[in-house]
Order: C-alpha cells, then sequence, then structure tokens
C-alpha cells in the first residue's frame, strides 16, 4: 500500500518519462483534466508538439491524472491509499 508521498514519486517519474506537457492542467475542478483530454484541447497541442505523450494519450491522462490527485491530496491534506 502507499499513500499520497509515494504515488507523487512515482507519478512525476512516469510524467517526466513521456514528458508531459506543462499545458496539462494543474489546479482542476471537478473535471477539467479529462475535459482537457476529451475535448480537443491535448490532440491540438499533440499535433503541434507531438512527443512521447501524445503516442498514447489515454496513458498519458492516466498519468497526468495520478500525478494531479497526488498533488491535490498533499495540498489538501486528503489521505489517499493505493493498494
Amino acid at each position: 500500500m502507499v499513500g499520497a508521498p509515494q504515488l507523487l514519486a512515482i507519478a512525476e517519474k512516469l510524467a517526466a518519462a513521456i514528458d508531459l506537457p506543462a499545458e496539462t492542467p494543474e489546479m482542476c475542478d471537478n473535471l477539467d483534466l479529462t475535459m482537457w483530454f476529451r475535448d480537443g484541447a491535448a490532440q491540438s497541442l499533440a499535433a503541434v508538439r507531438p512527443g512521447l505523450w501524445s503516442d498514447d494519450l489515454d496513458t498519458a491522462f492516466y498519468v497526468a491524472l495520478s500525478l494531479r490527485a497526488a498533488q491535490h491530496s498533499l495540498r489538501r491534506g486528503c489521505p489517499m491509499a493505493y493498494s
């Protein structure tokens, strides 16, 4: 079982490995991150700045989701655990 600090370290490594773009929403409300990937902003960015992150947008989404969840948990003091 791991908590937010351990997940954050893993997610940061994954984000660096796929070169997740800085434009990926950081402070997400509700479905901001989902909508960024689903409604075209990610695809538009991938067209002008392709890379490892854009080769598989589903993977990039889950990396970003894990990263933002861990950051939110630590920022807000909300416990989380993965097993």
